[in-house]
């Protein structure tokens, strides 16, 4: 992927962000006291600007994600069909894997979002690369939705990304996020879809994941 694209470009944007939100952050001082907003805020934006200066495909991408613009070239990472998806919990599910859809209807709110939970297990993640999980979704309650995508090191559950979507309603919609891992490479992890807040008939659609290939 060749471009010409200039570092200076994610600088000037990073500035104008931080023009739009330092005010409100200092003003509300919920979470980092005052001595951070005066002595840390601007080294660690400085910090963000300069990673972008010897990685102009970063910076570009950094861009082409701001605006929802085309991301370049993606390869598609293998994912288990819907027949071989599992599911656990208080809901009922089933398969449409002609349309490459599964539904799981939820009868009552649960205790814990995990305890309606479909997963897609058997994910090779590397270290160091860019993601994009793209699924159309569906509540016919417009109860929310968690997605996780994790993996078991030892007795702990560790995750690499997650989300929450709490725009559903009876029409399909597209969702798609971008992450990048920084984990050890590993080939065990799972995309988990979390029903458990909410009570309604779900469905997920067309589930994907691309790797974005960047070159420096």
């Amino acid at each position: 992927m060749e471009t010409t694209f200039d570092p200076s470009a994610v600088s000037a944007k990073i500035d104008e962000f931080v023009g739009e939100c330092e005010t409100a952050e200092r003003a509300t001082n919920t979470r980092f006291d005052y001595e951070w907003g005066n002595q840390q805020y601007n080294s660690e934006v400085q910090q963000f600007k300069d990673y972008f200066k010897t990685r102009p495909k970063y910076a570009k991408l950094y861009l082409d994600m701001l605006y929802g613009n085309d991301l370049g070239e993606t390869v598609d990472v293998q994912l288990k069909s819907v027949s071989n998806w599992t599911h656990y919990g208080s809901a009922s599910f089933w398969k449409d894997a002609s349309n490459n859809a599964f539904f799981a209807d939820v009868p009552a709110r649960c205790a814990n979002p995990w305890d309606a939970q479909s997963q897609c297990s058997g994910i090779k993640l590397e270290n160091g690369h860019m993601y994009q999980l793209s699924f159309k979704a569906s509540c016919d309650t417009g109860a929310p939705m968690a997605i996780y995508i994790n993996h078991q090191e030892g007795q702990n559950w560790v995750n690499c990304w997650s989300g929450k979507v709490s725009t559903l309603n009876s029409e399909y919609q597209e969702f798609t996020y971008t992450f990048g891992y920084t984990n050890n490479t590993a080939y065990d992890w799972q995309i988990c879809f979390n029903f458990g807040e909410g009570a309604g008939l779900y469905s997920i659609k067309d589930l994907a994941l691309k790797e974005i290939i960047i070159t420096e």
